[in-house]
């Protein structure tokens, strides 16, 4: 192999790369809007008529649960799966404002603390690692320490 096909052959390996990147910043970008809609959802029980719209509130939260889903659902398409620390910090931050999302809605709802495995299911995602695209241990207790501030 000439130099000249060596750095051809890396240069076609890093615009790939660059591609998958760019693909994956999108559906976070819609991951980011999605959690924005949700906290401006949900910051209104901080008004004085806020606790009587609880109820409500984290009814329509859930629906917007449901967009999430989708697009995690997307974000998992964008990358091979053997991957997932390769590209996790796109995703790592979004990951624990829903995780905390997911955890105020269900201490909302319940006043009950939420489960690893209930944030996962709320957002689609798996538990287990072995299983494909997951939420790790970190990332869900970042998710419930940003909800105790929030408390």
């Amino acid at each position: 192999m000439s130099v000249t096909e060596m750095f051809s052959y890396i240069q076609g390996f890093l615009s790939a790369d660059q591609d998958v990147r760019e693909d994956i910043r999108k559906v976070v970008q819609n991951l980011e809007q999605t959690a924005r809609e949700i906290l401006t959802l949900l910051q209104s029980v901080h008004q004085p008529s806020g606790f009587k719209e609880i109820p409500s509130k984290c009814a329509k939260a859930r629906e917007l649960f449901s967009n999430v889903r989708t697009q995690m659902a997307e974000l998992k398409t964008k990358f091979p799966v053997e991957q997932y620390y390769r590209f996790h910090e796109h995703w790592r931050f979004v990951l624990q404002r829903l995780a905390f999302l997911a955890a105020f809605v269900v201490y909302l709802e319940n006043e009950t603390l939420v489960t690893r495995e209930e944030v996962a299911q709320i957002l689609g995602i798996e538990v287990v690692r072995e299983k494909g695209f997951h939420l790790d241990v970190e990332d869900f207790l970042a998710g419930v320490l940003i909800m105790a501030s929030e408390l």
